[in-house]
């Protein structure tokens, strides 16, 4: 889990879905790295991420922490951005069982305890 002065730096890339294209080879990344796993490359610059996607995968949380007692259940998905891009998100919707592979997502930011901002996912309606 990320620290609260790790989350204060990063909060606006969070926030904005910004993550790093490499100037070498045009790979896309979230969060960021300082350096291409494709091609080796330190030159990334800031990028802002799709914020419409795929669910990929998902799972539901159904016993949780305590400090996530009363939120339950949670499902937990993988999303994969219009860019290829793969992330792991909240996926906020009414239905669980509406929840399909490969239907499209899009996000939105959502507080949290003390006003702590997360970025979710929730599906398109159709």
């Amino acid at each position: 889990m990320m620290n609260p002065s790790s989350y204060e730096r990063l909060k606006r890339r969070y926030r904005e879905l910004i993550g790093v294209r490499c100037e070498d080879c045009g790979k896309e990344y979230f969060p960021p790295l300082s350096r291409c796993r494709n091609c080796g490359s330190y030159r990334l610059v800031d990028a802002a991420m799709p914020r419409i996607g795929k669910l990929e995968s998902y799972t539901v949380l159904k016993v949780v922490s305590s400090e996530f007692k009363g939120m339950e259940p949670i499902v937990l998905g993988i999303v994969e951005l219009e860019n290829g891009v793969r992330l792991i998100s909240q996926i906020e919707t009414d239905s669980i069982d509406s929840l399909k592979q490969g239907m499209e997502l899009k996000m939105k930011i959502a507080s949290i305890k003390d006003s702590f901002e997360v970025f979710r996912f929730s599906p398109i309606a159709t």
